[in-house]
């Protein structure tokens, strides 16, 4: 079963019992790993029905076109989220986010920007700050705005994006090549809810549309790796850290749907001197049709 969305709003948070004191990715900035203490996990394509993963919301709500800064407005709808084992069809924008309106991480999709007679495939990736807000929520006349064109076709098959949100700094990855790298003071120091997104609202400007026709994106899988808030949370996995019987308790984030969960042989001791955010790693295929916008974003 694979999962075409409109909205989607990820909730709970999971842990594998098979990693002890965690999950790590290298530093980017040095030979330490980088240590994230809980995951959330989800493959659609084992799932009968959204509820049945018990991760996520199918959103229900609505957005006047004044509010949404477009032509149209929208309607986020729980029976537009389905499980299935086909492939997309065609369709029009994505957004992955990491959502706080000044506070936002996305990597968004603008089906009208792809051209595939000449194979140009453009991804924007975006980190919403107060100056983007002062700027009219465009955040291309701040520092924290790239587009960059894929080397693939995101239409024709799964690919994986990916971001790494650590303290001051974002980095972009498709299919686990590094797209960009932001820093400084406009990133996200706030939390935030993940969020797939999957819309159009007629703003020429932006997300064009909407389609003539039905347009679906169709995900297989995410996973998320980020440290619990909860106090109590944060005790337990000390404790089960502590109690750890094997020798490299921490396994590294190796980013595909394959078993990425590898022996990292981090030290236990690591897990508390690590002020680590999150990783979202999400494998999706893109809709063929013109004017619609692929949302993901922290």
């Amino acid at each position: 079963m694979i999962l075409p969305l409109t909205h989607l709003l990820a909730t709970a948070r999971l842990v594998s019992g098979a990693c002890e004191c965690g999950y790590s990715i290298k530093n980017p900035q040095g030979e330490s790993q980088i240590v994230f203490t809980d995951r959330l996990e989800t493959k659609f394509s084992q799932l009968h029905s959204i509820s049945e993963g018990h991760n996520w919301l199918a959103q229900n709500f609505t957005v006047s076109a004044a509010d949404g800064r477009g032509n149209f407005s929208k309607a986020f709808l729980p029976n537009n989220v389905n499980t299935h084992g086909t492939k997309s069809g065609d369709g029009s924008g994505l957004e992955l986010r990491y959502f706080n309106d000044t506070q936002e991480i996305d990597i968004e999709f603008l089906s009208q920007e792809f051209d595939h007679d000449n194979g140009i495939y453009p991804i924007n990736l975006v980190v919403q700050s107060k100056k983007s807000l002062e700027a009219g929520y465009d955040a291309s006349k701040t520092g924290s705005f790239k587009r960059v064109k894929l080397d693939f076709d995101p239409t024709d098959a799964f690919h994986e994006y990916r971001f790494d949100y650590l303290p001051g700094q974002v980095l972009f990855y498709a299919d686990g090549k590094l797209l960009a790298h932001m820093k400084g003071g406009d990133m996200p120091s706030s939390g935030g809810h993940l969020i797939l997104q999957h819309w159009s609202n007629g703003n020429p400007l932006w997300s064009g549309g909407p389609p003539k026709e039905d347009a679906t994106v169709t995900v297989s899988y995410v996973k998320a790796y980020f440290n619990s808030s909860s106090s109590e949370r944060q005790s337990q996995l000390a404790r089960r850290c502590h109690e750890s019987s094997k020798e490299n308790p921490v396994c590294a984030i190796n980013g595909s749907d394959n078993d990425e969960i590898d022996s990292a042989g981090a030290s236990p001791r690591r897990i508390a001197q690590v002020n680590s955010v999150c990783v979202l790693i999400v494998g999706l295929v893109m809709p063929l049709l013109q004017l619609s916008h692929v949302f993901l974003v922290v």
